[in-house]
């Protein structure tokens, strides 16, 4: 929701982190249910709130930042 587009960049390593590490774990498989199963709600509740969408955005961004340069210094 908050970049707009399935196939950002930003969107496609959120998806990788998702397919590659989550998955892999019980835990991370539970995170992955409740995710799809509330963010449809939070989507329609927050589809329009720009400024929350924005600090959504921020921490999404630093999380991918976070996730590309653990795989790079790993």
């Amino acid at each position: 929701m908050v970049y707009g587009d399935y196939d950002h960049p930003q969107v496609l390593a959120l998806r990788a982190f998702r397919d590659n590490v989550l998955k892999s774990s019980l835990l991370g498989r539970m995170f992955i249910s409740s995710y799809y199963a509330i963010s449809p709600k939070l989507v329609n509740l927050l589809k329009n709130k720009k400024r929350i969408n924005q600090i959504i955005r921020k921490l999404l961004d630093n999380f991918v930042d976070y996730i590309q340069s653990s795989v790079i210094t790993s």
